[in-house]
């Protein structure tokens, strides 16, 4: 039998690991072990996920209302043309193309604490025919999952630009599902009768002090929930951006729904920042998935931390396990897993 206690040894020497990049031979040195006995303490990402499912369970117990964000960002691996699956993916940052993998992972969150619980690759139509199909079936089995998991809360899906689909849409409707997503302001609705780009309807923007207004629309033969949100720069500069959404509700609710998509834009910089996401040196891609799912683990990790000890920010509570001898660490963990029960046959 496996508990979590063997399941978090990795992901602890992510967080505590602070010689170089996290590759097996350098999480070794710091407990005195080869770099081959790191790679075998590593476990199956289905069995990481499965254990940060289970701290979600323990740190949203009870929530009545919980959005489950999902998004895609990229594992660089610039330097390497040999890794299985790695492909050519364009980084708008630096301007290039550059080899890497992308992946795409849904976390559960309540404003406040976001923890991961489901995540897998994308490919291009190298390998599917018709890979935004195959995006919106990994969708739908992302917000399945998140109702598994809390059967007795209301959940709702925050998704970007790229996945606001009609088939996704269509989809949340008939299966009467909370959807909230970015739309782009040319797009063409039905408003009153008549149709418009949305940043040429004026009953939608906001007025006087207002932050948000809500319309309903139709768009694609979809009755939806439009709504405009303002939103101010730090120098003070105005623009207005669109919502739509598959559900009613107040024009504030809408908008923090969406911006509390901040939740794993935070999660992919921390793990990438401070946990290593991207420094797995492996040419496999079942030990680089592995590797992945064992990092987002250590940010659950640390969002429990952050809960029971009442730091601020994940980077403080990653900062004081750095801290801890691992013998400290490995007491501590005993202890979790019997609190959250994670047990493998």
């Amino acid at each position: 039998m496996i508990i979590l206690n063997n399941i978090a040894i990795y992901p602890l020497l992510t967080i505590i690991t602070n010689i170089g990049k996290r590759s097996f031979e350098n999480m070794g040195k710091l407990i005195k072990k080869s770099g081959d006995t790191i790679s075998r303490m590593l476990r199956p990402g289905h069995e990481s996920l499965e254990a940060s499912r289970k701290i979600a369970q323990q740190i949203f117990a009870n929530k009545k209302e919980l959005l489950v964000i999902i998004d895609e960002t990229m594992i660089k691996k610039i330097h390497s043309q040999m890794m299985e699956g790695t492909g050519w993916l364009f980084d708008t940052k630096i301007g290039r193309s550059i080899n890497a993998y992308r992946l795409i992972i849904g976390a559960i969150s309540d404003g406040k604490f976001t923890v991961p619980i489901s995540a897998a690759f994308t490919f291009g139509k190298e390998f599917y025919a018709n890979p935004s199909q195959a995006l919106e079936v990994t969708v739908r089995l992302f917000i399945n999952t998140a109702q598994k998991l809390f059967p007795n809360a209301r959940i709702i899906g925050t998704l970007d630009g790229a996945y606001a689909t009609v088939n996704n849409l269509k989809w949340a409707i008939e299966n009467n599902i909370g959807l909230e997503v970015r739309m782009h302001s040319n797009r063409v609705v039905e408003y009153k009768g008549k149709k418009q780009k949305l940043r040429e309807i004026k009953e939608i923007r906001p007025k006087g002090r207002q932050m948000a207004r809500t319309i309903e629309a139709i768009w694609q033969g979809l009755s939806l929930q439009i709504t405009a949100v303002r939103r101010i720069d730090k120098h003070g500069n105005e623009t207005i951006v669109y919502q739509a959404a598959t559900y009613k509700a107040t024009p504030s609710q809408h908008a923090k729904n969406y911006k509390w998509r901040w939740g794993i834009e935070k999660l992919n910089r921390t793990t990438k920042q401070s946990l290593g996401l991207q420094e797995c040196f492996s040419r496999k891609i079942g030990t680089q998935f592995d590797h992945i799912c064992a990092v987002l683990l250590a940010y659950s990790i640390a969002q429990l931390e952050m809960k029971q000890k009442g730091y601020k920010n994940p980077e403080a509570a990653i900062k004081a396990l750095k801290k801890k001898k691992p013998s400290f660490l490995n007491r501590k963990f005993d202890r979790l897993d019997q609190d959250i029960d994670i047990a493998y046959a």
